[in-house]
């Protein structure tokens, strides 16, 4: 028995010695024409003609070298050329071929992305699978767009009228929109000749479409508290000295003083981390807003006579500075972060506004242009730093806000997002340096 088994394993062993040899002559290959003289090597790659135990034939068009080595040089024609080439040695006779084409243009054959993108992202060609034929050209490639975006309802670009140096960009959004594909065009530029080829991308936004809050004016139940009615006296009087020393012709008007806290709903909305939609969803403490504001209401009876004298136009004007205690953004583990935001802002309103029960409650709906000063603590899995967010200019949110307010006590909104532009935008500014 011994004897067999010893035989058995020398067949195996031989068996996997002479099958490791296979496709030894190497791939098929599609070359680019770089010269009328291109050569290339095919054939057996880093051998050692010193340990070379077994003969070659090649036989092929344009062999430039020995046809008796492991390895040959070549000047291929156009188009497809064949070189067989037959190896004898101790596991025998064994014959193969190897096809190389050659091209004068280039094909992007196709583009796979691998994932989605964040609203914002910069689209580089890691964030693809991209094939070419001949292969070994997807660093030429270019991107246009590079920048993951949703397509905008309007986009916005310029210079702010009689100001010198303050250029703008932005976009007006849908703002129910959360999510959108957008098309990307892959071009290849070689020897005179461009390939193309479209993708569409998934893209989501990183904040949910529209936010929904309970806001509390803790200045109201300030006043309400027996304990603190000297105070409320004090800002009384602040508020009437200010009225008593208002220009003639602004009855309609009145200013006052807000502290009030913001208590943010949990918004839960589809998002992407790490190249996949992920469930997401935004959770905010309580921020406190420190404003001084003034707003005129104007009824509208004097231009519409049948309009009931409760239904007026609002407009206000408000600046402050606003703290959130901290705001935990999921985007699956990977992509989490909690912020301490904070901003100094200046806010400009108006619309429509109803009043019921006396002024007790009211309804409106208005425009809010939100111009603010940004930045934020953030804490995520590189660690804690300072997120200076004015690098790029000064942002301008616009928005579209419902209100149920009862008076001096608490509110609750509804907030579209309709858009946004940057003041003093870096691309703006480079724009007016290039023009200059």
């Amino acid at each position: 028995m011994k004897p067999l088994r010893l035989l058995t394993t020398f067949v195996f062993l031989f068996l996997s010695v002479c099958s490791a040899m296979a496709q030894w002559a190497g791939e098929d290959q599609v070359l680019m024409r770089t010269s009328d003289s291109m050569e290339v090597f095919i054939g057996v790659e880093n051998y050692n003609p010193l340990e070379v135990n077994a003969t070659y034939e090649w036989v092929g068009p344009g062999i430039q070298s020995n046809n008796t080595l492991p390895q040959i040089r070549i000047r291929p024609h156009d188009g497809e050329n064949e070189y067989r080439v037959r190896r004898v040695d101790s596991c025998g006779v064994s014959e193969e071929k190897v096809i190389i084409t050659v091209v004068d243009t280039i094909s992007i054959v196709s583009v796979t992305p691998k994932g989605c993108f964040i609203k914002g992202d910069t689209i580089t060609k890691e964030d693809f699978i991209i094939v070419t034929v001949p292969a070994g050209f997807e660093d030429f490639v270019k991107i246009s767009p590079n920048v993951a975006q949703i397509q905008p309802v309007l986009p916005l670009s310029g210079d702010v009228p009689f100001v010198n140096g303050v250029g703008y960009e932005g976009e007006i959004s849908n703002p129910f929109v959360q999510h959108a594909t957008q098309e990307l065009t892959f071009s290849l530029t070689r020897g005179g000749h461009t390939t193309t080829k479209k993708v569409e991308v998934e893209v989501y936004k990183d904040e949910p479409a529209n936010s929904f809050s309970i806001n509390v004016n803790t200045l109201g139940f300030y006043r309400m508290i027996e304990q603190a009615k000297a105070k409320a006296q004090e800002i009384d009087d602040i508020i009437e000295l200010i009225k008593k020393y208002s220009p003639p012709g602004l009855n309609p008007c009145h200013a006052d003083l807000n502290i009030s806290a913001d208590i943010p709903l949990p918004l839960f909305f589809k998002s992407c981390c790490g190249g996949e939609e992920v469930d997401a969803y935004n959770l905010s403490a309580p921020n406190m807003i420190f404003a001084a504001m003034a707003e005129c209401d104007f009824p509208l009876t004097t231009v519409i006579p049948m309009l009931p004298p409760n239904i007026k136009m609002n407009i206000g004007v408000q600046f402050g500075i606003n703290t959130k205690k901290f705001e935990l953004k999921y985007r699956g583990w990977e992509c989490s972060r909690l912020e301490v935001p904070m901003e100094a802002f200046l806010e400009f309103y108006g619309g429509p506004k109803i009043e019921f029960l006396g002024d007790a409650l009211e309804a409106s709906g208005k425009c809010v242009a939100h111009f603010s000063l940004p930045g934020a603590i953030v804490i995520n899995k590189e660690g804690v730093k300072w997120d200076n967010r004015l690098e790029n200019g000064i942002p301008v949110n616009f928005s579209v806000v419902f209100d149920i307010t009862a008076k001096s006590l608490a509110s609750f909104q509804w907030i579209l997002d309709m858009g946004s532009v940057t003041l003093f935008s870096k691309t703006a500014r480079e724009n007016n340096n290039n023009n200059n």
